[in-house]
C-alpha cells in the first residue's frame, strides 16, 4: 500500500485545491485533445486530414486500455456531475467536450491560413508528445480522478 501511495503522490499533488468537476474537465482535455485537434485540422487544413487521422488512430490504438479506463471514469463522472447539477443537464461530459472544442477554436482563431497549415502539419510531433503524456501525466490525472471519485462515493455512503 505504501508503494501505491508513493507512486500516486505526484498525481495527488495535481489535485491540490481543485474541484472534482475541474479535475474531470482536465481529464477530458488531456485525453481528448488529440481527437479535437485532428478534427480541427480536418476542417481547417484538409490537406493534413488523412495523415492526421492515421496518426490519431495509431495513438488511440496504442493507448486503447488507457482510453477505455478514461471513458469508464468519464461515464461515472457524468452520473456524479449530473446529480451535482453541473452544466450540461443530463450530459455534463458532452458539455465539457463541446466547451473544450470551443476553447481550442478560440485559441486558434487568430491564426492565418498559413499558420493553421503549419500547426496542423506539426501533428506528428504533437502525437509523439501525447504518447509520452499517455504514459505519465494522463495516467496520473486519471488516478487522481479515480481517487476523488472513490472518496466522494465513500462520503456519500456515510
Amino acid at each position: 500500500m505504501a508503494c501505491l501511495v508513493f507512486a500516486l503522490a505526484p498525481a495527488f499533488a495535481l489535485a491540490e485545491g481543485k474541484s472534482y468537476m475541474t479535475l474531470v474537465g482536465e481529464l477530458v482535455g488531456a485525453a481528448e485533445a488529440p481527437r479535437m485537434i485532428r478534427d480541427y485540422c480536418a476542417n481547417r487544413a484538409p490537406g493534413t486530414a488523412v495523415e492526421n487521422a492515421r496518426l490519431y488512430e495509431g495513438w488511440a490504438t496504442r493507448h486503447k486500455d488507457l482510453l477505455g479506463a478514461v471513458a469508464e471514469q468519464l461515464s461515472r463522472a457524468n452520473v456524479r456531475l449530473q446529480k451535482q447539477g453541473a452544466p450540461g443537464g443530463e450530459r455534463p461530459i458532452e458539455f465539457m467536450r463541446k466547451f473544450a472544442a470551443q476553447q481550442l477554436e478560440q485559441a486558434l482563431d487568430g491564426m492565418t491560413p498559413a499558420d493553421v497549415v503549419k500547426f496542423c502539419s506539426a501533428y506528428p510531433q504533437y502525437i509523439e508528445k501525447k504518447d509520452k503524456e499517455a504514459e505519465t501525466s494522463i495516467r496520473e490525472l486519471l488516478s487522481v480522478v479515480e481517487y476523488a471519485d472513490q472518496k466522494l462515493t465513500e462520503r456519500e455512503q456515510t
